[in-house]
């Protein structure tokens, strides 16, 4: 039996097809542009990965960290104030809220929490008032 010249790089094909092509990336989500497939990084590449947005210019302070599969959010989301404390953390499912959704005060008390499922509110919502 002759044997194709392909047939030595079938186990590599057979792998790369099951775990996938992409790269996880971190980056800052300024490099982002949206395309047809949802967000991309340097104008070609679908982007998984999270990126980080920034309170000033120097990049010091973290303002959020979204997370994202083939071009969609998708994961933790979570937001901070400009002092660092915790603003908003949720879960998102391919681009729709899904699961435990909350947010701080900017002392670190929760102000609201609820929960999400396929983007639409579902069960208790309950928000937390301060003097």
């Amino acid at each position: 039996m002759v044997c194709k010249p392909y047939m030595k790089y079938l186990p590599l094909i057979i792998v790369l097809t099951l775990t996938g092509c992409h790269h996880t990336y971190t980056t800052d989500c300024s490099k982002l542009t949206l395309g047809p497939s949802g967000l991309v990084l340097n104008g070609y590449a679908v982007f998984s990965g999270s990126c980080r947005t920034f309170h000033d210019n120097n990049h010091t302070k973290i303002k959020s960290v979204i997370n994202f599969v083939d071009g969609v959010e998708h994961g933790l989301h979570t937001e901070f104030y400009p002092i660092g404390q915790l603003k908003m953390e949720a879960h998102l499912v391919q681009g729709e809220y899904d699961g435990d959704y909350t947010e701080y005060h900017s002392n670190g008390v929760v102000r609201l929490r609820t929960t999400y499922v396929k983007g639409l509110g579902n069960g208790n919502y309950r928000e937390i008032y301060q003097r």
